[in-house]
């Protein structure tokens, strides 16, 4: 929330982040063997990493409740609702676009897509989780959406149902999995 993520977004990364490491046996590790940390802090710190895998599962339920619970509830939803103008201005704008394509992911592979289509007069849409990049396709007239592709609102916000193509040009090939499930199901309901 603090960098302007949606509420349910900060609440998932920050439940994903509240798990103690690996990393963290390799620095005790160290410490232990460099006589920096005794071995009781050694101990300690395994009882922490194994207390909080043990609980991250809770976390992230608790934290899909929490989000329920601020949407019911309007004075919450004031307080944590970010006015995300990024968002707000591509579904104005949407309301009217019709056979565009959507690119979920604007690395430079997606610059590239819509640098070679520019001659066959094609309207986009850009969608990424990352403000930085959303903002570069802005700069250039481009439509953006900030959020995760795989969520239904997303999609909607999209115009998938009015889309003529969806390109997904993201890296890592379960998110491109679930973003590509996502938009199958939302083509069916």
């Amino acid at each position: 929330m603090g960098f302007s993520y949606a509420v349910k977004r900060a609440l998932s990364v920050s439940s994903g982040l509240a798990q103690i490491g690996e990393f963290s046996f390799i620095l005790v590790g160290m410490g232990v063997t460099l006589g920096m940390l005794p071995e009781e802090g050694r101990d300690l710190v395994l009882a922490g990493a194994f207390i909080s895998i043990a609980l991250n599962p809770v976390v992230f339920h608790y934290s899909n409740a929490f989000y329920a619970y601020i949407e019911k509830h309007s004075t919450l939803s004031k307080l944590f609702t970010i006015d995300d103008k990024h968002s707000a201005q591509a579904e104005k704008c949407l309301l009217k676009q019709k056979k565009h394509i959507i690119i979920v992911g604007s690395d430079v592979i997606g610059s590239h897509v819509i640098k070679d289509t520019e001659g066959a007069q094609k309207k986009f849409v850009v969608i990424d989780v990352n403000h930085e990049k959303v903002d570069d396709f802005k700069a250039v007239g481009v439509e953006t959406i900030i959020g995760d592709a795989a969520e239904a609102e997303i999609l909607e916000q999209a115009r998938l149902s009015e889309a003529s193509a969806v390109v997904i040009l993201v890296s890592d090939p379960y998110e491109t999995g679930r973003i590509a499930n996502a938009v199958r199901r939302y083509r069916l309901i």
